[in-house]
């Protein structure tokens, strides 16, 4: 094996440009291929399929199924077809670190009141993968945080792009193709791949990366919200009407709960609104 040094790999912008041909040395029999994702603050991603192709394995070597980034591997040219296709994947719990708050930073950058403040966390506010931000992303949002649905039905959870990538236009991240794939063609020295990894619908930078581990993720801000109702005493069959106050509804941007009650004693029949004007059925999961 070969001394450890890092090569930057070639890569393929995503389904337009050509990998760059780097001519290797056929006396290199083998290489270290070492693959690593990190979120923007730094902090590793667990639990991602590298998904290589191009490759075949070396029998008594067998390549593990999936590779997971974080790992090392030795790999022999000779097994490899012409170059390796790397391509990273994960797409699991997609509600993971997306709450009310990010739909209230969304909504602030999408009125021009506070942009976000990096390329990765508007791509993080593309739920619907339409490379813009707009109304329609906090739609799917919110479809996701009330439990309408378990995915984004045009995204993958999180999306993986070069850490060495430099955004022409940080505001615009899609000017040019993101560098999601990565094609390595140089294979007489190791090689060491890097990436951001970006949830998509978090753009507070609350997900969890290593959800593997089942860390409960807790969507409780500092901020305190109390509402209040009146205790109420009824028999059965009748019609129960729960009032909710808050006393300091004051510079509130956005909230979100969970209300429980017996479904053998109580049926919810609908709801009628009070002093928020913007509340209807797309509030309610």
């Amino acid at each position: 094996m070969k001394t450890f040094a890092t090569l930057l790999a070639i890569c393929l912008l995503f389904k337009l440009l050509p990998a760059q041909e780097i001519i290797f040395s056929p006396n290199a029999d083998s290489f270290q291929l070492c693959v690593f994702a990190k979120t923007e603050n730094r902090d590793f991603i667990d639990m991602v399929d590298a998904q290589l192709s191009g490759y075949s394995g070396a029998p008594g070597f067998p390549f593990p199924d999936p590779f997971y980034l974080g790992q090392c591997q030795p790999i022999y040219s000779q097994y490899v077809n012409g170059s390796i296709t790397l391509n990273p994947k994960k797409d699991v719990n997609h509600l993971n670190g997306v709450s009310t708050y990010d739909m209230v930073l969304i909504a602030h950058h999408i009125l021009g009141i506070q942009p976000l403040s990096s390329p990765y966390k508007i791509i993080a506010a593309d739920a619907n993968n339409s490379q813009s931000i707009t109304v329609l992303d906090l739609v799917e949002i919110r479809k996701l945080i009330l439990g309408l649905n378990t995915d984004f039905p045009n995204n993958t959870s999180w999306c993986f792009i070069d850490s060495t990538f430099v955004f022409p236009n940080p505001m615009n991240p899609w000017v040019t193709p993101l560098p999601e794939i990565c094609v390595i063609t140089s294979f007489d020295e190791d090689v060491t791949k890097n990436y951001v990894g970006i949830k998509i619908g978090d753009v507070n930078g609350s997900a969890i990366p290593n959800d593997s581990l089942f860390v409960i993720d807790d969507r409780t801000l500092n901020q305190k919200l109390k509402f209040y109702l009146e205790n109420q005493t009824f028999k059965s069959g009748e019609s129960v009407n729960l009032v909710f106050k808050a006393k300091e509804f004051k510079d509130i941007s956005g909230f979100q709960f969970e209300l429980n009650f017996d479904s053998e004693f109580l049926e919810f029949k609908g709801f009628e609104k009070g002093a928020l004007e913007q509340f209807d059925e797309s509030n309610l999961g």
